[in-house]
């Protein structure tokens, strides 16, 4: 927590959540009525994009670019609540289930490595621009 009261990392966390809970689900909405697919595109959209700005506000609060209350407030609270792992998990349920075990795979594999590699990314970027 660094120099943060509880009460204020409480607050801080809570404060992006709402806001990062909200931006993804506008998002999904958004995705869902452009792309009018089965596919779970707005979910692995919403998990590559979160993987990419963590990595940026992880390389920048190491870089002393933004501060406590910024990173908590940004990445625990908005990227945390902003991605969804459940909303992943229960794609992959439903695409088993539903008897689609290649969509299943496809999205295994496009959500794991490419959010690795979008927060990988994200933090070089922070580093080439933050030093």
């Amino acid at each position: 927590m660094g120099s943060l009261t509880p009460m204020a990392w409480i607050a801080m966390v809570m404060l992006g959540g709402a806001a990062g809970c909200l931006l993804r689900h506008l998002l999904y909405i958004f995705i869902k009525r452009q792309a009018r697919t089965t596919w779970p595109l707005a979910t692995l959209s919403v998990n590559i994009t979160g993987s990419f700005v963590m990595g940026l506000l992880f390389g920048a609060h190491q870089a002393d670019v933004i501060g406590d209350y910024a990173n908590i407030l940004l990445a625990s609270g908005a990227c945390g609540a902003y991605t969804t792992f459940s909303s992943f998990c229960a794609d992959e349920v439903r695409l088993m289930r539903d008897g689609k075990r290649w969509v299943a795979l496809s999205v295994l594999t496009l959500t794991i490595p490419g959010c690795i590699v979008m927060a990988g990314l994200g933090l070089a970027l922070a580093r080439y621009f933050f030093g």
